[in-house]
């Protein structure tokens, strides 16, 4: 933190300070001991390695790798998977969009294609929900007619629709999940909103006889 903020008052006028920060993370990289001498010089590519002993079922793990190679990293996975399964098929992904991708032009485009299809939607929360879902932003708006469609605005224009996207199709099972994990929404909403998520959460969880974390 001490580095980031050092290099951002050596070229703004305003100063920050640990106060102004928000919020934190960091993330952790493993790395496969490749006994190089340093930890630099270690390889940030990843290993697959198999275990099928007395002819069981195969058990694959990877070490290592990085965020930015995962899809070469699938295919590479199912190639080592392929003598046990022969009709897996060859890859496809390289030419395949991300869920929500097939926007047909950028973003902003996309976000005045919303606004004219649902044309309750502020610029602001058309944009948002481009740039967040992409063409999943009709699963997110489904039929709604009116904001009101939408359900509880929980803060900053986060609506109860989208919440139950996320719950429905992105695995959302607490507040930080959908608040940090999901989107960065956590950044924006307050404590009583951020409580407000959860319980809707939790009460929708009861109704489906499910016990989720709060």
């Amino acid at each position: 933190m001490s580095y980031l903020l050092n290099v951002y008052n050596a070229h703004f006028k305003k100063t920050l300070t640990k106060d102004d920060i928000v919020w934190t993370y960091s993330g952790v990289r493993p790395l496969c001991d490749d006994e190089s001498d340093s930890p630099q010089a270690v390889t940030r590519d990843y290993t697959l390695d198999i275990h099928d002993e007395n002819g069981q079922a195969p058990l694959l793990s990877v070490f290592g790798g990085k965020l930015t190679t995962y899809r070469k990293l699938a295919e590479h996975v199912l190639d080592k998977l392929e003598r046990y399964y022969p009709n897996i098929g060859p890859a496809w992904t390289k030419e395949c969009r991300l869920p929500g991708g097939d926007i047909g032009g950028d973003r902003d485009d996309y976000a005045a294609k919303l606004r004219r299809r649902y044309g309750f939607l502020s610029e602001s929360l058309a944009r948002h929900l481009a740039r967040t879902y992409g063409s999943n932003s009709e699963l997110v708006l489904g039929e709604a007619k009116t904001l009101s469609d939408l359900g509880e605005d929980f803060g900053h224009e986060f609506y109860e629709a989208e919440l139950r996207y996320l719950v429905e199709h992105e695995w959302v099972k607490c507040a930080e999940d959908a608040l940090w994990r999901r989107t960065k929404l956590g950044m924006w909403l307050n404590e009583e909103q951020q409580t407000r998520v959860s319980q809707w959460l939790v009460k929708q969880a009861a109704k489906a006889g499910l016990s989720l974390a709060s």
